[in-house]
């Protein structure tokens, strides 16, 4: 079943696991147990996009978005440990791509029963709960789940998890040092990193950072999954939210943020079939300050007198959609080369409404001087994704068409005239992913 995993001190890694595992006796072979090579499994992704036609950048033909990610788990009797690692890669022309600790985490089975546990685990995890059961473009490149985070969070948290011949249930409960959720915007049109941006995380996700203005952020997590047909149903939902989350560097400007996701699907148990709907919503409210009477900034470590922005109101926002994925091998079409690897044909295609996204200062219809976070000044973008695909044993390739229509026109026209907008806009791209 699907492990729900919630943090405790980024200190620990794999590698002080490694480290502490002499204490144990030696094996037949004449290492520690502990460090016996079943105990251990890896993981790694590497993914690259090229565009055909894209008028969100008035750009065609190039690469966008490259991904790598690589993880390492652990476990032996009582403990667990989770490491992975994620570079981002741009557009053609950027000058780099980051590096990021998404998660390195240690944990321990407090209890065991058998077909019952309580875990806890620590450091930085990297939260997910729903599924967007769609094809690439939606269920990783235009994403609104925190699956596709590219940060973790630093914390402590309890998983309770009980299995029966029927269903097998999750529950977990976390804080942590930051929710860096996500609030979208079409900027004017969309960037050439991701169609979709971050304008209001908490600064405070960063690798080991302290909890500025005790924001600490508080999570409940629940999975379950229980037989049906040929396969399962499969819920998934995570709720969270954090007072005065950081908004910038110098902890002089914070939000309350609230967020809640879920999915609820039927997944094959031959993998050749998933279809399922998701649901996130994220609630960020009035901007403040951290302002001395004077009206002049405090620096972290003064007396924080947090006054609310006249020009700041909330920004809630939602995402409902409904896909689907599939393979060949619904029909038995396989092993089209005979190297017996059985390469099927893919297919998939998804639905999902956006509400409340955010243009852009450059917004068209923005006033001079008003926040541009506001419900006037907001849209609704009806998104639609269908793709065709091959995959060959560990590697797939996808093709992947995406049209979205907007209720305001936020998208800058062709050639990204900056004075010239419209309320459409689509991409054919292809993307191409090795998984190990």
């Amino acid at each position: 079943m699907k492990k729900i995993r919630l943090g405790l001190v980024s200190a620990f890694s794999v590698l002080s696991l490694v480290s502490a595992g002499s204490s144990y006796a030696a094996s037949h072979n004449g290492l520690p147990e502990a460090l016996n090579s079943k105990n251990f499994s890896f993981d790694m992704l590497a993914q690259s996009r090229f565009s055909l036609v894209d008028t969100t950048r008035g750009s065609t033909m190039d690469s966008f978005s490259q991904l790598a990610r690589f993880g390492a788990n652990y476990k032996f009797k009582r403990l667990s440990s989770s490491l992975l690692l994620q570079f981002d890669g741009g557009s053609a022309g950027d000058t780099g791509g980051n590096t990021r600790i998404l998660e390195a985490s240690l944990g321990y089975k407090l209890l065991d029963f058998g077909d019952s546990s309580l875990t806890v685990t620590g450091g930085r995890e990297h939260l997910s709960s729903s599924v967007i059961y769609a094809p690439d473009a939606f269920n990783s490149y235009l994403a609104t789940n925190l699956a596709n985070q590219y940060l973790g969070e630093d914390g402590i948290g309890l998983t309770y998890e009980l299995s029966t011949h029927m269903i097998n249930w999750a529950f977990g409960v976390g804080t942590y040092n930051a929710l860096p959720v996500k609030v979208l915007t079409a900027n004017g049109y969309l960037t050439s990193q991701s169609p979709t941006s971050q304008i209001a995380p908490s600064s405070a996700s960063g690798w080991n950072k302290s909890s500025p203005n005790s924001g600490r952020a508080y999570t409940f997590q629940m999975h379950a999954d229980t037989p049906v047909m040929e396969g399962k149903a499969v819920l998934n939902a995570l709720y969270g939210f954090q007072d005065k989350a950081s908004m910038d560097s110098n902890a002089a400007s914070v939000r309350d943020i609230g967020y809640f996701e879920g999915s609820l699907g039927y997944e094959a148990d031959k993998k050749d079939f998933q279809a399922g709907i998701w649901y996130q919503d994220t609630s960020i409210g009035k901007l403040s300050r951290n302002v001395s009477p004077n009206g002049i900034t405090q620096q972290p470590g003064a007396d924080y007198n947090y006054v609310t922005v006249a020009r700041s109101s909330t920004a809630p926002q939602n995402t409902l959609g409904f896909g689907f994925k599939g393979t060949s091998e619904l029909w038995g079409w396989s092993n089209f080369t005979g190297d017996n690897v059985g390469d099927v044909m893919t297919f998939g295609g998804g639905y999902q409404k956006l509400n409340g996204v955010l243009p852009s200062v450059n917004y068209a219809l923005t006033t001079t001087g008003t926040d541009p976070i506001t419900p006037m000044n907001s849209a609704s973008i009806d998104a639609v994704n269908l793709a065709v695909g091959y995959k060959y044993s560990v590697a797939e390739f996808e093709l992947n068409y995406v049209n979205m229509n907007a209720d305001k026109s936020i998208f800058y026209s062709q050639n990204n005239v900056k004075t010239d907008y419209r309320n459409w806009a689509s991409m054919v791209y292809l993307t191409g992913i090795i998984t190990l």
